[in-house]
């Protein structure tokens, strides 16, 4: 790495999120858009009234309509953020939407990431899944191929000193970014326009290959403290966190507190004094 780039540390990682965050809910109340924190940034709202301690990401969620609608909004605003998609990229690895802050960069520790990546937010995009029966169905299907997706992120392919195990991680790596990422947003697109073309007919509604979640469970938006703000959170969290972490309130062993990120985050040039 580059000695004009500057290693962000874990509390300055999260100011900047936070600063991210700030103008993610600016921005969504200017232009009417509904999102909710889900996932980790959820129980840590839940739990810790802020980040869970040993962790240091963010993870919201919108259905579909606003989510298209965010990704417009934020790609015509001058700023130094940017919103990048599948959607919008046929070299965007990932099925979910990051938004990236551009004076920053990641440097990968054990996964492929794609090139241009700053500190960023995830943006997951909610779609319809049906009934239960067709929910659970899609969720096998969804977890199956995101089974095979990841195993292609392995840096296996850079560290493995068997040449044939090399050149082996070397193609799925190739495999994952050329066919499987674009058959995902495909296959996620004709979900999402076959299953969400009215709500009625959606008992269960899910993000990528996540666990398929009663759709009650986000018909409001109830505020709860996070850090120093307040973020909109799905009003049947309880039922939410419970489907995701089963007894949520109970902090994991002092062995898994551990933060699940794979990157070293550093400042473009630089960047910001300490």
């Amino acid at each position: 790495m580059k000695s004009t780039m500057r290693e962000i540390q874990s509390d300055e990682l999260k100011k900047i999120e936070m600063e991210m965050l700030r103008e993610i809910d600016t921005i969504c109340r200017e232009a009417n858009i509904v999102y909710y924190a889900i996932g980790g940034t959820l129980l840590g709202a839940v739990r810790h009234e802020g980040f869970i301690p040993w962790d240091d990401d963010i993870d919201i969620a919108m259905f579909e309509p606003d989510y298209n609608k965010f990704r417009t909004v934020i790609n015509s605003r001058k700023s130094n953020l940017r919103f990048d998609c599948i959607e919008d990229s046929k070299d965007y690895p990932y099925a979910y939407g990051k938004l990236c802050r551009t004076d920053t960069i990641i440097k990968e520790k054990s996964l492929k990431g794609y090139n241009n990546a700053g500190v960023f937010i995830d943006v997951f995009r909610i779609d319809g899944r049906g009934k239960e029966k067709q929910a659970l169905a899609l969720y096998s299907k969804l977890n199956r191929i995101q089974t095979c997706w990841v195993s292609s992120f392995s840096l296996q392919c850079e560290s493995n000193q068997n040449i044939i195990k090399s050149v082996y991680w070397r193609i799925r790596y190739l495999w994952r970014n050329r066919k499987n990422a674009r058959q995902w947003a495909e296959f996620m697109d004709l979900v999402s326009k076959k299953e969400a073309v009215t709500w009625n007919d959606n008992e269960f509604c899910s993000w990528i290959h996540e666990k398929p979640f009663p759709y009650e469970i986000f018909k409001e938006v109830i505020y709860m403290k996070f850090e120093d703000i307040f973020l909109p959170c799905p009003v049947g969290y309880k039922e939410f966190l419970k489907i995701k972490y089963g007894n949520y309130m109970e902090l994991p062993p002092v062995s898994e507190q551990v933060s699940n990120h794979s990157f070293i985050a550093y400042f473009r040039g630089g960047g910001q004094n300490k």
